[in-house]
């Protein structure tokens, strides 16, 4: 899947913001154009500013007014994910490489994709809780702390949300939980302004551009989500509350492979213990990072994220890999 506009632009800026980051390390040799020849970072970053007032994909959040609202969103219309070309993407794996959005010669080629509108809604739905009783919406982007060095941590999760991320995938194995939960729990309590601190040796350009990408996200969540639909970009006077600013993020926890036992109780332990560490109440999404156990671990780990879900303590279940 490709994004593109303020999306991509806020994804490429948040990785040059980190030298540590080991994607900042491959985008300085540049990305592929569509002839498979090098392009310079410089004019990667070009090419991406060039296509961001056309039309693009958003990282914004927004939710329904009204329950009746939300399920309105969730109707045929609202399906966005083509599974029929999906499996097909899968088991032919053909087609012509992917080009970077921007950068290369115009081509008329018609490119095959999961997604079978060329602009969809920030929010994807899918079916979650017993039974697949209830509807969550899931944010298309989001930032994962996947190789993130834990003292570049905090730092990322805070420029993600300024940019309008409000989709954190986080996990056991990814180590960093200690140093992500500091902005995170600031920003809960206290909004945008108790975050003032990290962002206090910023530069100003940077800021303002993912400033302005928040604000196009938001711009598109409504224009693509329609009448019924309101933004809930929080107040910088962090005015929302705690409660309103929780329910606009999707936090996603992987649980680590040695944390999978037999004992039901175990496991809930500690995703009890991840919940607490980052401060954020329940999880959207709790999976196995891994389903590749002896059996024995393995339902009993998937039981025991049952039991959580119905529980209160996670909105939905899953596993990786």
């Amino acid at each position: 899947m490709s994004f593109a506009g303020p999306t991509l632009r806020f994804l490429l800026a948040l990785i040059a913001a980190s030298s540590h980051h080991p994607f900042a390390a491959a985008l300085s040799h540049g990305p592929l154009d569509g002839n498979n020849r090098q392009v310079s970072r410089r004019d990667a970053l070009i090419g991406v500013a060039s296509i961001s007032t056309g039309g693009a994909v958003g990282a914004g959040l927004v939710l329904s007014s009204s329950p009746s609202d939300a399920l309105a969103a969730t109707s045929t219309g609202a399906e966005t994910v083509d599974l029929a070309a999906f499996n097909a993407a899968r088991v032919g794996g053909g087609g012509s490489p992917p080009t970077v959005l921007g950068i290369g010669k115009a081509s008329d080629k018609v490119r095959r994709t999961i997604v079978p509108v060329a602009d969809p809604p920030p929010l994807l739905p899918i079916r979650g809780g017993r039974g697949g009783a209830s509807t969550l919406k899931i944010p298309r982007v989001g930032y994962s702390l996947y190789k993130t060095n834990p003292d570049q941590a905090a730092r990322c999760v805070s420029l993600a949300l300024r940019g309008g991320v409000r989709h954190l995938d986080v996990g056991a194995l990814y180590g960093s939980n200690a140093e992500a939960c500091k902005p995170l729990k600031k920003y809960l309590d206290g909004g945008f302004p108790a975050l003032k601190g990290y962002y206090k040796d910023e530069k100003p350009e940077l800021l303002d551009l993912l400033d302005a990408t928040s604000e196009a996200a938001e711009r598109h969540a409504t224009q693509t989500l329609g009448v019924g639909s309101r933004s809930i970009a929080p107040p910088l006077d962090g005015s929302a509350g705690r409660r309103g600013r929780r329910d606009q993020l999707f936090v996603s926890h992987k649980v680590l492979n040695a944390e999978q036992s037999s004992d039901v109780v175990t496991v809930k332990r500690n995703v009890k213990n991840a919940i607490s560490e980052l401060g954020v109440g329940y999880l959207d999404l709790v999976s196995l990072h891994s389903p590749l156990m002896d059996r024995g671990r393995r339902l009993a780990s998937y039981q025991a994220l049952l039991e959580l879900r119905d529980s209160g303590f996670a909105r939905s279940v899953g596993v990786c890999n």
